[in-house]
């Protein structure tokens, strides 16, 4: 039987496998449709995060502060600024007709 403990530390390791994907797919596709599920699978993610936070705060749960941290750190990956772009594309006054 697993501890009460163990499930929320298995769903703080699915949601930031998950979330850390996304935001690689998001970052890394100049393919719109990929990167609105990116989007979404994104979000989902961190309603886990957010869920799996209240459950742990319920529970008095010792992986309360890993939520925490979890949920900053997905963020701040999705909002960070990328200087190097995985895909190239060239602006339109660079074609030649």
């Amino acid at each position: 039987m697993y501890d009460l403990d163990e499930w929320p530390w298995a769903l703080l390791a699915a949601a930031a496998i998950l979330g850390t994907w996304s935001v690689w797919r998001v970052r890394g596709s100049p393919d719109h449709p990929q990167v609105r599920w990116g989007h979404l699978i994104f979000l989902i993610s961190l309603s886990v995060v957010g869920g799996g936070t209240v459950v742990a705060a319920a529970c008095a749960a010792r992986c309360l502060v890993s939520f925490g941290l979890a949920a900053g750190w997905l963020v701040i990956a999705m909002l960070w600024e990328n200087p190097f772009h995985v895909w190239h594309v060239e602006p339109p006054s660079a074609r030649q007709p």
